[in-house]
């Protein structure tokens, strides 16, 4: 692919660097280079830039071993400069679906995503199915190195499926409430919602087809761990809803120092939506956004709060919540400005 005055040489200072201005080759470039360390990355990268979403180019997906995966810069980057613009159109929120014809009845908005990873996981025809695939993939590389032993020994096969009765293996997720024990919960109310999730992860194994039944807990898990709350704007009703932001969700958190801030905007434009405004802050402009996307769409933008240093890590904040046992629930961890706390409530 060429492009004449695509690429051109910047030299700020003593250093070199190769700018790319041509909108169409940046889109195709850019999920190449963000999944450079992750090559596993590449298609739900390449789906992401067919559907408008832009990451910088200094940005790279990396694997951070148990705590799952991250993204950081390969060089450094000043205070109030965009890193991600991601469509709000590819945000998994339970209002994308009508909620009659998923028979979900007065199940939570979490409850409603749940259903939707689990069976947009096993449907070809889904959004969102890259997407998908990689998260499940990045959680169960284990299982399907197992799952490829099986296969190579017929009588092994049908050993396992002797001892499961047919049931399918477990998948894996985010080691929050459909996988925590609950022995680590010493308060009340965590204990309640434990077992709530327990039972809607088995109300979601009865409402999904029996060949996705197994994906119940690893679903709830990632809606978990990944899901925010919506802003004002797009929420239908008074309750508060949830939503996922594919890409936004890969940044870690830090509660003390954290790197980055989310920033929505609602375009005049976007007429569907309740009420609409563009966020201006100190640190970003009205016209935040990555270059090249598309402003006259609402977007969630990724915007650095100070500077970084090349190879540090993109951070965010989850959430200001102090208790350690409602991070258990969620997101499967505690925070190290929490560790303590969390020990002397066991104690």
């Amino acid at each position: 692919m060429q492009d004449v005055g695509a690429f051109v040489w910047k030299q700020p200072g003593c250093r070199k660097r190769l700018l790319c201005y041509s909108p169409q080759l940046q889109a195709h470039i850019w999920p190449y280079t963000f999944s450079l360390f992750m090559p596993a990355a590449r298609p739900m990268s390449q789906w992401a830039s067919r559907n408008g979403v832009k990451i910088h180019p200094a940005l790279r997906l990396v694997s951070r071993g148990e705590k799952g995966i991250g993204v950081v810069t390969l060089r450094g980057l000043s205070s109030g400069t965009p890193v991600m613009s991601v469509p709000l159109k590819l945000a998994l929120a339970s209002s994308n679906e009508d909620r009659q014809t998923l028979f979900l009845g007065m199940t939570s908005p979490r409850e409603q995503l749940s259903h939707m990873f689990v069976r947009g996981l096993v449907d070809p025809t889904c959004q969102w199915k890259k997407y998908f695939e990689f998260l499940h993939d990045t959680h169960n590389m284990e299982s399907e190195e197992e799952e490829a032993i099986l296969n190579s020994s017929p009588g092994l096969i049908d050993a396992v499926d002797e001892v499961m009765d047919g049931n399918a293996l477990v998948m894996s997720g985010v080691p929050n409430a459909p996988f925590l024990d609950k022995k680590l919960l010493t308060e009340a109310k965590h204990r309640v919602q434990w077992v709530r999730w327990q039972q809607a992860r088995r109300d979601l194994e009865q409402a999904v087809p029996h060949y996705a039944a197994q994906a119940a807990a690893w679903g709830i898990s990632m809606v978990l761990s990944r899901s925010t709350p919506c802003p004002e704007e797009m929420c239908d009703s008074a309750a508060q809803e949830y939503m996922v932001v594919p890409f936004v969700d890969f940044l870690n958190h830090n509660g003390r120092t954290p790197s980055a801030k989310c920033i929505f905007t609602f375009p005049p434009s976007a007429g569907s939506l309740r009420r609409h405004r563009t966020v201006a802050t100190r640190s970003a402009p009205a016209t935040v956004g990555m270059v090249n996307h598309n402003a006259a769409e609402p977007h969630v933008h990724v915007v650095v709060e100070r500077d970084v240093k090349p190879g540090a890590e993109i951070t965010i904040c989850y959430s200001d919540v102090t208790d350690p046992e409602h991070w258990l629930l969620n997101w499967g961890f505690i925070p190290a400005e929490l560790q303590q706390k969390a020990v002397r409530k066991r104690r």
